[in-house]
């Protein structure tokens, strides 16, 4: 594995955002080189290292902390076997990650979390992640970026349809309209799908499995060689 001279990741950046970093600069930025979390708790969770592009991430769910599309693909393939999910993601995150996964009855409950999800899909979720972040741009956090700010609002644990971007986007033209300060564009990143908010127009880029794929590698060497 080669050194990636395009990302540049923090001890302090969690594991969704590097992904969702990743993902932003091989399909939207291609000409950018980002600096990912912010261990001084003063710029956005991705930019440039000029600082004159910065994109806050804000997680719209919580699950265990992995780049979950490739675990679940292992979750699928080994039929919720606990002993082979197990020794996979050791093999791959190391032991103290494998922990997570101490029992056969967790991991088949993640899983219908994960299938059933849209049950309990709710846009208040959505709009609690949204003002969240509109608060801290207008009390000054991101004063630091001279240019664009935008928001991305990472989704990766649970698949969804495409039909709730539109319900994401028309909760985001609700909410700003209380704020001075609005983002300019708004990012939402699902386990295989990065879709681009911008005003009225969306803009949707599709996740391969080669690309997912070529993620597992990328991924695993960014969380070896992270930064001050």
């Amino acid at each position: 594995m080669t050194e990636n001279q395009n990302l540049i990741v923090e001890n302090s950046a969690k594991n969704t955002e590097v992904m969702l970093g990743y993902f932003l600069q091989k399909k939207v930025y291609p000409d950018k080189s980002f600096r990912i979390g912010d261990s001084h708790g003063k710029f956005p969770d991705i930019r440039t290292e000029d600082l004159s592009l910065g994109i806050e991430a804000v997680q719209a769910e919580y699950a265990e902390d992995f780049a979950s599309k490739i675990i679940l693909k292992k979750f699928i393939h080994y039929k919720g076997n606990a002993k082979k999910i197990k020794n996979y993601i050791k093999s791959k995150m190391g032991a103290f990650e494998t922990l997570l996964f101490v029992n056969k009855n967790k991991v088949e409950a993640w899983q219908i979390k994960l299938v059933n999800y849209s049950k309990y899909f709710s846009k208040y979720i959505f709009e609690k992640a949204i003002a969240k972040k509109l608060e801290k741009l207008n009390d000054g956090n991101y004063n630091s970026i001279t240019g664009e700010i935008n928001l991305a609002i990472i989704s990766v644990y649970r698949d969804k349809p495409d039909s709730v971007i539109k319900d994401i986007q028309e909760k985001y033209n609700s909410v700003k309209d209380s704020y001075r300060l609005v983002f300019k564009k708004l990012f939402v990143l699902f386990p295989d799908r990065l879709f681009e908010i911008d005003g009225e127009k969306v803009t949707k880029y599709d996740i391969t499995d080669e690309e997912l794929e070529n993620l597992e590698e990328e991924f695993m060497y960014l969380l070896k060689h992270k930064v001050q």
